[in-house]
């Protein structure tokens, strides 16, 4: 199924609190997350069930996966996060784009990821990461959030998510 076509069908119906925070960056970005969002939750559990990540866990496992997301919608061209920054969770694209734009010395990678997709991988490490590209939104993008220290949680309770995470 397409959620991201029903979901904005009934975006005003779901959401729970406007402007959530406003924040800035090194560089003088300023990221604006336009709502902290509800989505049903049945499409965020479709969601991680088709992820590969997910797949070794039952559904009641899913279930506390679900528990610990949280859900953003990101106006056009905020920025999510920045490269070199401290990293605050997973991420998974559940509608809209988000461009991942990394710098190297002399030149500069771009990708552009769809629904489905992930980013924000640094989070799965053990150790002390920094976010490796930058990543904003193209559009109006809403992202599934997994904070940092609830991934140790998970962690801890769901063994089987371990090696799972540690492959992304």
């Amino acid at each position: 199924p397409d959620y991201s076509t029903k979901l904005y069908q009934n975006i005003k119906a779901l959401l729970c609190s406007q402007i959530l925070s406003v924040r800035g960056s090194s560089s003088g970005h300023r990221s604006y997350i336009l709502w902290i969002m509800q989505v049903e939750r049945i499409a965020v559990l479709e969601m991680l069930r088709q992820s590969h990540i997910f797949l070794s866990l039952d559904a009641t496992q899913l279930e506390r996966v679900a528990d610990c997301i949280e859900v953003f919608l990101y106006e056009e061209n905020a920025v999510i996060f920045e490269q070199g920054g401290p990293v605050d969770g997973f991420y998974i694209l559940f509608s809209g784009l988000v461009k991942l734009t990394r710098k190297l010395k002399t030149t500069e990678e771009t990708s552009i990821l769809d629904a489905r997709d992930y980013f924000g991988e640094e989070a799965l490490s053990t150790r002390e990461p920094r976010r490796y590209a930058t990543a904003s939104a193209q559009g109006e993008t809403v992202v599934l959030c997994i904070k940092l220290e609830l991934i140790e949680q998970l962690r801890k309770e769901l063994p089987t998510i371990d090696i799972p995470l540690r492959m992304v």
